[in-house]
C-alpha cells in the first residue's frame, strides 16, 4: 500500500475513533443523569472526546533527513528519534549502521512525520 494511501486511511480510521468515542461519552453523560442541556452534551463529549484522541495518537519524534560520508562513500538516510537530539548522537547512529565506521555527517534537516513516512521502506 502507498504511502498517500496509509495516510488517508489512517485519517479515516481516527475519524471513526473520534465519532465512536463521542457517541460513548454522550450516552455516559445522557445515561447518567447529569443535568446538562442537551445541545451541549454533543460539544462536551465531542470536545473531550478530541482531546483523549490527539493525547492518544500525540506522535512524539523528531524525524531527519542526513546526508553523510562514510569511508569516503557518500550517503544520505532518514532518522527518527524521541526527541531533537545532537549532531554527535546522529553521527554515533549512523557509525553503528555502518559496523562502526567513523561517519562524518556533511549537513542534516528535520523532516516531518509525513515526508518521513513517504520516504521510508515500508
Amino acid at each position: 500500500m502507498k504511502a498517500k494511501k496509509k495516510h488517508v486511511l489512517g485519517l479515516l480510521i481516527k475519524l471513526c475513533e473520534l465519532v465512536i468515542v463521542t457517541i460513548v461519552l454522550s450516552s455516559l453523560i445522557i445515561l447518567g443523569g447529569f443535568d446538562v442541556p442537551s445541545d451541549w452534551v454533543y460539544l462536551a463529549s465531542a470536545a473531550v472526546s478530541f482531546l483523549i484522541l490527539y493525547m492518544f495518537y500525540w506522535e512524539r519524534g523528531t524525524y531527519y533527513f542526513v546526508s553523510f560520508v562514510a569511508g569516503g562513500v557518500p550517503g544520505r538516510v532518514f532518522l527518527k528519534f524521541d526527541e531533537r537530539v545532537s549532531l554527535d548522537v546522529i553521527e554515533n547512529t549512523i557509525s553503528g549502521l555502518y559496523s562502526g565506521e567513523r561517519v562524518l555527517v556533511t549537513g542534516y534537516k528535520t523532516v516531518s512525520r509525513y515526508e518521513y513516512e513517504l520516504n521510508i521502506k515500508s
